[in-house]
């Protein structure tokens, strides 16, 4: 029975597949694939919950959905923070265009990557920075050179610049997405990017895991969660585009 299962998650690697063919494979593999829903066990709506939480899950693990978008910043706006995007998972590079050049950002236009930088090394600098900077008099105006992110009082992460602007000019934010709910059952997970189209099978995986755990069937439950987990090391050696190397905590320093 496991050498079957096994021949049938390994067709569906390579093939784009639609929600509702992932709903389809997953009522497959938790044994729920009556001809009728009245037949049915799972709900397609509940099914549909569980394959929007696979997405996230598999995305947040790998970082394997990027994506970029640009605003501006200027003088007149006297803001010290300005909001970004609510589907950033996390910010990869930042950089800063010619000045005035909000109409005309290409990628042969001269840009700037900008340094992280952080509150706390913001309060090491200046022992009153943020109350100086809410009035947006804090230090030199000039062209930016770094970034910070800080959480506001709202759910979303807001962006700022050191120095302030002394002009305006055009950011480029990279970015790791926090992928959106599908919302029809022809739609691609992933927004449809051809690179993990190969990784689908990933999400039938998931849901059957859980699904058959939920359902008292243990055995198989472990089973989709291992070919899971194996299958999810294998997509995050070509998925996870972060730095290759992670220094030890432990150990010596070189000489």
């Amino acid at each position: 029975m496991k050498i079957l299962f096994f021949l049938f998650i390994f067709c569906i690697q390579g093939f784009t597949l639609t929600r509702s063919e992932i709903r389809s494979i997953c009522r497959d593999m938790i044994m729920d694939a009556g001809t009728s829903s009245n037949k049915q066990h799972w709900s397609s709506t509940t099914l549909n919950n569980y394959i929007d939480l696979a997405v996230q899950e598999i995305a947040s693990i790998s970082w394997c959905v990027k994506n970029s978008y640009t605003f501006t910043i200027s003088t007149t706006s006297h803001k010290r923070d300005y909001e970004l995007q609510t589907d950033i998972a996390q910010i990869e590079r930042v950089t800063i265009h010619e000045a005035n050049t909000s109409g005309n950002v290409s990628e042969k236009e001269n840009c700037t990557a900008l340094e992280e930088t952080s509150l706390l090394s913001l309060d090491n600098s200046s022992s009153d920075w943020e109350s100086t900077f809410s009035t947006y008099s804090f230090g030199n105006h000039n062209k930016p050179t770094k970034y910070y992110t800080c959480q506001s009082t709202v759910t979303y992460l807001h962006i700022g610049f050191v120095p302030p602007a002394d002009s305006t000019y055009t950011i480029t934010v990279y970015y790791d997405e926090i992928p959106d709910d599908m919302t029809s059952d022809s739609e691609i997970p992933f927004r449809g990017i051809k690179q993990l189209v190969p990784y689908h099978d990933l999400i039938c995986l998931w849901v059957a895991a859980r699904i058959c755990a939920f359902d008292g069937k243990l055995d198989l439950a472990k089973y989709w969660d291992a070919r899971y987990l194996a299958r999810l090391e294998e997509a995050t050696k070509s998925l996870n585009w972060k730095a290759n190397f992670s220094p030890s905590i432990s150990g010596e320093r070189g000489n």
